[in-house]
């Protein structure tokens, strides 16, 4: 267990990506850090705003490109409905345009798939603390070790 000081609350997250075995790891990531609580996952776009309505979480962890309804439209649909949950976007897309995109529909944070646990759990507590700045990770390492 990693515990946070200053943190003793508890984050309701919900994980919204169409694979199955990445929704997978990310919860079993996120169990190491008390401070972190999965709620909900969601397979598409509609099912992850059906599920925000019902369980009102604090923070998305939002994929782009998911069936029925991409993240930037579910971005905006949960902004619309519930303007203080945090949407942090974790992708594989390296895109500058689609990054915009995100922080224009509403995502506090645009976090690369390719991070560390460690590093996304950085990442979750940062917009936590300040959820009108936005995190951004367009590498695995730190710049200071990037190659």
């Amino acid at each position: 267990m990693h515990p946070e000081k200053g943190q003793s609350r508890s984050s309701r997250v919900v994980i919204a990506d169409d694979h199955p075995l990445f929704r997978t790891a990310i919860r079993q990531s996120l169990r190491e850090w008390p401070d972190l609580e999965v709620v909900g996952e969601a397979a598409d776009g509609w099912e992850t705003v059906k599920l925000c309505r019902r369980l009102r979480p604090e923070l998305v962890l939002m994929d782009l490109w998911m069936p029925k309804m991409d993240g930037f439209e579910v971005t905006r649909e949960i902004k619309r409905e519930s303007p203080s949950t945090i949407v942090l976007v974790l992708t594989a897309s390296e895109e500058t345009d689609h990054l915009l995109e995100a922080l224009k529909a509403g995502a506090s944070g645009y976090v690369l798939k390719h991070v560390s646990a460690q590093q996304l759990v950085e990442a979750i507590r940062r917009v936590r603390s300040s959820p009108e700045v936005s995190v951004i990770s367009s590498k695995p390492y730190p710049s200071s070790t990037a190659p």
